[in-house]
């Protein structure tokens, strides 16, 4: 059973600056360990701030959108948009400027300068350049610029053992018309 007390709590700060305090991946034997199996932030309790929307992930980054039906007596709502890394949790967010946010469109803008060699099994790791566009009550805006996220990329280049199988009748299957 997984429980809070297994995660690394994380504050978003006044400029939306998402920090996790450095851990160590693993599972928890004890209360005392200092090994965590992820990591969490909670959202702002007290403009009822919530996420409804999917989560796009993509190599190394996760974004999202929340919303908060409104910050005061009056509004109509808004939200933020969270753009995290995956494995430390550490990200930004900015406040929307379209209302209240659906969930983002990432579009892949292209690779980076480099990616690794190729390991045997073909894969590579690799940074691309994301452009996100958040889409809200009020229409459509470009985010505050491209950000970057990387994972392994590629094929598997030598499995070509997995497609062949062993023919019996050879010569008679050679010989068809």
């Amino acid at each position: 059973e997984i429980d809070r007390s297994k995660l690394q709590l994380g504050t978003v700060d006044s400029a939306g600056n998402l920090d996790i305090p450095q851990f160590t991946y693993g599972y928890p034997t004890t209360a005392a360990s200092s090994l965590r199996m992820g990591w969490y932030f909670d959202f702002d309790k007290s403009i009822a701030e919530r996420q409804v929307s999917d989560i796009t992930a993509v190599p190394g980054k996760l974004f999202f959108a929340s919303l908060y039906p409104t910050k005061g007596s009056c509004g109509e709502g808004g939200g933020r948009l969270y753009a995290l890394n995956t494995s430390t949790g550490d990200g930004t967010s900015e406040e929307s400027k379209v209302g209240i946010l659906a969930a983002p469109l990432v579009v892949d803008l292209g690779s980076l300068a480099s990616s690794t060699p190729r390991e045997t099994s073909g894969k590579r790791f690799g940074s691309t350049r994301y452009g996100v566009i958040t889409q809200g009550s009020r229409g459509m805006q470009v985010a505050s610029g491209p950000t970057a996220g990387g994972g392994y990329t590629g094929t598997v280049m030598s499995n070509s053992w997995l497609s062949w199988r062993q023919l019996n009748n050879y010569q008679e299957e050679k010989n068809k018309p």
